[in-house]
């Protein structure tokens, strides 16, 4: 994904504590920066996972969403994230976690960007 230069964020239900921890345990965390990771200290309850996608991540960094793959194990969010975001590429995994399939479909999806300019 680095290649591609693919940004990672995290969007959670979790606290960013535990998410962080478990990227470190995985040893994940250098690959994305904290400030892309959401948990739920920085959005409440009813705030929709696009709206953290959208306004913080997207608009943010600049990334149009026909760039942006959101992966998620609960069908409404991703079902929220195709009726609010309806450019983003969607993919739902399974509630244990990305398995190979599904690591698999992330490549895919990012072998169809556009390769970066290297000077």
């Amino acid at each position: 994904l680095r290649t591609r230069s693919v940004e990672v964020a995290v969007v959670s239900r979790n606290s960013r504590y535990v998410v962080i921890k478990a990227l470190r345990n995985a040893d994940l965390h250098p690959l994305i920066p904290n400030e892309l990771i959401f948990g739920f200290e920085d959005y409440g309850d009813e705030v929709p996972k696009s709206d953290i996608v959208g306004q913080r991540i997207l608009h943010v960094l600049g990334i149009p969403e026909l760039a942006a793959l959101f992966v998620d194990d609960d069908p409404n969010n991703v079902k929220d994230l195709r009726n609010r975001c309806p450019g983003i590429s969607v993919l739902q995994s399974p509630r244990f976690g990305l398995g190979q399939s599904e690591c698999d479909q992330v490549m895919a999806w990012a072998e169809t960007l556009q390769r970066p300019v290297v000077g």
